[in-house]
C-alpha cells in the first residue's frame, strides 16, 4: 500500500520526533534519539520542508551522514562539546529532501536515528513492507 501523505507535524517533548500521516490514516514517525550524555534533535527549520510533501506519495526513506563534526569549548564547568550533524533524505513520486539532525554530545556518543509506528515502537522490516513498500536501511553511526 502506497504511504500518501496527508499531514505533517512535530510531536513528542521536544524537537525529536516528525510523525507523518498517510492518507488511509497510517501513522509513521522520525524519531531521534540521543543517549545518557548527549542530546538529539531535528532542526526547527526542517519541518516546513517536509510539510511541502504533503499529498505526495513515498518512496524512500535514507540516513545520510554529513561527515561534519566539530568540536567547541563552552566554558570551564561544561568542557567541551561535540556537535555532530546528520540528515535523513526523504524521496517521493515528486520530489526529494535532506531533513537535517544534529547531536551534541561530549564526544563519546552519536545520537540514533529511529522509524516509528503509530504506537511509538520501532517499526520492523515486515511492518515498513506493509506500511510504506519499501524498508529504511538502518541508521549505522
Amino acid at each position: 500500500m502506497p504511504f500518501t501523505i496527508k499531514s505533517v507535524e512535530m510531536v513528542g517533548s521536544g524537537d525529536d520526533r516528525i510523525k507523518l500521516t498517510s492518507t488511509e490514516g497510517e501513522v509513521i514517525q522520525f524519531y531521534v534519539e540521543g543517549q545518557c550524555c548527549d542530546l538529539s534533535y531535528f532542526e526547527d527549520f526542517c519541518i516546513n520542508d517536509v510539510k511541502q510533501l504533503v499529498g505526495e506519495t513515498l518512496v524512500n526513506i535514507e540516513h545520510v551522514d554529513s561527515h561534519l563534526d566539530w568540536m567547541v569549548l563552552d566554558d570551564v564547568k561544561t568542557g567541551n562539546r561535540h556537535f555532530s550533524y546528520h540528515a535523513v533524505k526523504i524521496t517521493t513520486n515528486k520530489s526529494s529532501i535532506t531533513v537535517d539532525w544534529r547531536n551534541e554530545s561530549n564526544g563519546c556518543y552519536s545520537g540514533q536515528f529511529h522509524l516509528f509506528n503509530s504506537e511509538g515502537r520501532p517499526m520492523d522490516p515486515s511492518e515498513q513492507t506493509k506500511k510504506l513498500g519499501f524498508v529504511v536501511k538502518p541508521f549505522d553511526n
